[in-house]
């Protein structure tokens, strides 16, 4: 992290630094925020005289959240600037006043690196500290391995090992599919930042299964770029549809506009910041053509990095009922038939936080015996995880432990209406 003023009641800062290239074409991407906590309010920025650098303002979860902003306050700022360029001037503005500051882009740079040189270097001092006793062998060994097998983890070699299907040889067998239906993907988009939701969008186009269309609904972010990003998308791709919420309503009212747009057989259930893999929809009309009386399917897990890298695998088990009751452990990937849809609604607002659960508990509940289970060798989705501002964002995130045993309760009401629930609390000793 690096100051670049504060006071007492505002600051501004950059927390990272990074190379990117995009398109062919190299910049330096600074990312940070600046905001007043007194008044609540985020710093105004602008580049006074350099065109070529780029400015986007953003909203950032963990800081409005650590002290106290408006969660669609922009206070956080992305800088790109192009490759050879050392210095730039940034002026900062509020009713505060207004703060010059002249960036040394290398200077930043340096900064940052030897940051995380000195993050590495205290890490293996304090592996090595204890040397001779346990705990100290232990994280030795740990850090050797590592270090020494970065790529050659056990899920590295099961990947390997199981995901060897090849796109010419699904092509070959969807040839003699007897039934090709259209499904469905339905997403709520929300302030998503730009190279998650291409990433995304392309993940879908990527499908070795052709028969999709994917179904949109901005719920009014505030950021422009997402706007632009999902017109520029849709002219690319017929499949594409988007529809633009007047007003923000959340991700329930969100995911049912985008239900209202989809018109295939089956409807499969997406976040905006995830990915699929490229078999998963040929995976899902392979068990349909096993079995046509199947309207409830949900594969596999993985979780995805900011560099891609693949990691914390969940291999699901067969349809529970007892297990489901105790959470959700189906989440992602989701497809269910139009039929099924139809009969169970759409998603509940009132159960905003655990609504993905409630839709599971009340679909599980109309179609017990054509649930198919996972496949064991298919991971469907891959849910990003992403810096460690996004990680505490999300940890510190207001989401009441409440919201799932509301959606448990009123699911178990909705079975018979002589039963009342409601919770206990055990104390744990």
């Amino acid at each position: 992290m690096l100051e670049l003023f504060a006071s007492e009641t505002y600051r501004a800062v950059i927390d990272s630094v990074a190379r990117i290239d995009y398109s062919g074409d190299v910049f330096v991407e600074v990312r940070g925020w600046a905001g007043d906590y007194l008044r609540k309010i985020a710093w105004g920025l602008e580049i006074p005289a350099l065109e070529s650098a780029a400015l986007r303002r953003v909203t950032r979860q963990d800081i409005s959240t650590l002290y106290g902003f408006s969660p669609n306050e922009k206070v956080g700022f992305v800088l790109r600037v192009p490759k050879g360029i050392s210095e730039i001037d940034l002026l900062f503005s509020s009713p505060a006043g207004e703060e010059a500051v002249q960036l040394d882009i290398h200077y930043v740079q340096r900064v940052f690196a030897l940051s995380r040189i000195r993050h590495r270097i205290g890490r293996v001092s304090r592996i090595c500290t204890s040397p001779f006793t346990p705990v100290g062998r232990e994280r030795l060994c740990c850090g050797i391995r590592r270090r020494l097998h970065l790529d050659d983890s056990e899920y590295s070699r099961w990947i390997k090992k199981n995901e060897t299907a090849r796109r010419s040889d699904a092509e070959q067998e969807m040839r003699s599919f007897r039934f090709s239906p259209l499904i469905s993907i339905v997403t709520p988009v929300y302030n998503v930042e730009e190279r998650w939701l291409r990433a995304f969008v392309q993940s879908v186009r990527d499908q070795w299964y052709g028969n999709w269309e994917l179904c949109i609904a901005d719920d009014k972010s505030p950021d422009a770029h997402v706007r632009d990003v999902l017109e520029e998308l849709e002219s690319q791709d017929s499949r594409i549809k988007v529809f633009y919420r007047e007003e923000n309503g959340g991700i329930s009212d969100a995911t049912n506009s985008a239900l209202e747009l989809a018109t295939g057989d089956f409807i499969g259930f997406m976040d905006n910041d995830d990915e699929l893999a490229p078999q998963a929809l040929f995976e899902v009309v392979k068990a349909l053509n096993e079995d046509s009386t199947i309207d409830f399917i949900y594969t596999d897990e993985d979780k995805i990095d900011e560099y891609g890298r693949r990691f914390d695998p969940f291999f699901k088990p067969g349809f529970s009922r007892q297990l489901l009751w105790s959470h959700n452990y189906i989440t992602h990937f989701v497809v269910v038939s139009r039929s099924l849809l139809d009969q169970v609604g759409h998603l509940d607002a009132a159960y905003n936080g655990s609504q993905d659960y409630d839709f599971v508990l009340r679909a599980t509940a109309k179609h017990v015996g054509f649930i198919i289970s996972p496949r064991s060798s298919i991971i469907g989705a891959r849910l990003r995880l992403l810096s460690p501002e996004i990680l505490v964002a999300s940890y510190m995130r207001t989401r009441p432990v409440g919201r799932p045993l509301k959606a448990i309760f009123g699911h178990v009401e909705s079975m018979t209406r002589r039963w009342r629930c409601c919770p206990i609390l055990v104390p744990i000793m």
